[in-house]
């Protein structure tokens, strides 16, 4: 059944641009042919020629910043969360977005991971992940071409260019990784992060040590956000798989890390205990307010003020992005069980926040790290177990099929039921 994936078989990797700021780059973030033309001749046009009389260093940055301005612009009228993939291709259509792009945001093997998010979130996180890794290409090539004195490594370069792929040991789904994942330790508790390989290049320094914990921090969600940052990491490995796999799956030249972080539970509970650690679960009606009020940016009630302070909080993972506790939602019974993030086996997902203040710290001193990189052909098999998995309880679905795979492009803007199969 491995013909029915739609990454069943190496993806065609785009065509890199010659000049940065272009056209070329318009499309090769994902714009269709007539949107690239339009944003060029609205926005960028103008934009090259100020920069080509005086010069700031920062056109590339100006560039990426009228695009993203382009993507809300049009699209956030249609924005969308909902479970409908109607809502989904008419924002993504308004955003202009060519149909490999497309089909590669609503490929129905990431719909759960998608739904965490809206639309205009996901589109502007392609073209920034494309974006990023046509600069880290052009970098390494540089880097490439420059002759280097004998006996002298260019490090800066090394630094901050992603390097080319190759075969380590440890990989995210090397026999001996998974057997371990398998059989976890009762002694420690073992977290993961999916994310792309340049985002956490600084996690570590030159001879291997744990070096910018902060670089695996993001913004907690809702009126929890305040100034600082937070780690978010999950006990499902599954989730995590599926964030790597759905960043590679959306820009094919980014390569993915499973970033895997085992701490001694004797540590953790010495180091967090009292009201300075929260446990909050679904279906509890602590967890149904907290979601209601945060992730919908209402003023928190006093007895919920404890689980917001916490400097770790243990909580069931919610699966909706926060658009929709504000939008249409006024209610508490409108907080449903579809609003929980499930891991594969069914389960309800558990995600682990550290708050900032004082996680760096102890993350460092007790946390053991790993950077477990996606291979190609690991990355290929996953999506060829999760598409058959997720067609495993359709039977004789009667799809269109084009040399062993899925029409999924042209397929994808008449979709209605099975998240986008042709039926």
């Amino acid at each position: 059944m491995s013909g029915t994936s739609v990454t069943s078989s190496p993806q065609q990797l785009p065509v890199l641009p010659k000049d940065l700021v272009s056209i070329d780059t318009l499309e090769y973030l994902g714009f269709d042919e007539e949107t690239a033309e339009f944003i060029w001749a609205d926005r960028i046009k103008e934009l090259v020629r100020a920069h080509a009389t005086k010069p700031d260093g920062n056109l590339s940055t100006a560039f990426m910043s009228q695009v993203v301005e382009h993507v809300y612009d049009f699209g956030h009228v249609s924005n969308t969360c909902d479970d409908n993939l109607r809502l989904w291709h008419q924002c993504l259509n308004h955003c202009g977005l060519d149909r490999q792009t497309k089909a590669a945001i609503m490929d129905p093997v990431f719909k759960k991971i998608r739904l965490t998010q809206t639309c205009l979130h996901w589109v502007r996180n392609t073209i920034e992940l494309r974006f990023k890794a046509l600069q880290d290409l052009r970098a390494a090539d540089a880097a490439a071409s420059v002759p280097l004195k004998r006996g002298q490594a260019d490090k800066s370069a090394s630094k901050d260019a992603v390097p080319r792929p190759s075969q380590p040991e440890e990989t995210a789904m090397s026999e001996a990784i998974l057997r371990a994942s398998e059989s976890p330790l009762d002694t420690t508790v073992t977290l993961y992060k999916g994310v792309d390989r340049a985002s956490v290049r600084h996690l570590f320094d030159d001879r291997r040590d744990l070096s910018r914990i902060s670089a695996l921090a993001t913004f907690p969600p809702g009126n929890a956000r305040g100034s600082s940052s937070a780690y978010y990491l999950y006990v499902d490995r599954d989730i995590a798989e599926q964030q790597a796999c759905y960043i590679r799956r959306r820009s094919s030249l980014t390569p993915v890390v499973l970033v895997q972080v085992r701490i001694q539970k004797s540590a953790l509970e010495a180091a967090y205990e009292g009201p300075q650690r929260q446990e909050l679960y679904w279906p509890s009606e602590d967890w149904k307010r907290l979601a209601f009020y945060c992730r919908g940016n209402r003023p928190v009630p006093p007895d919920l003020v404890k689980y917001m302070e916490a400097r770790l909080s243990i909580v069931t993972a919610v699966a909706k992005a926060d658009r929709a506790f504000t939008r249409n939602m006024n209610r508490l019974d409108q907080i449903t069980a579809d609003m929980v993030l499930k891991n594969k086996h069914g389960k309800d997902a558990i995600q682990y926040c550290f708050r900032r203040h004082d996680a760096d710290y102890f993350l460092t001193q007790h946390a053991e790290l790993k950077m477990l990189p996606f291979t190609e052909d690991e990355f290929q098999e996953w999506c060829v177990d999760a598409r058959e998995e997720e067609l495993k309880d359709i039977p004789e679905l009667p799809c269109r099929v084009v040399s062993g795979g899925f029409n999924v492009e042209g397929a994808m803007e008449n979709a209605d039921e099975h998240d986008g199969l042709v039926i």
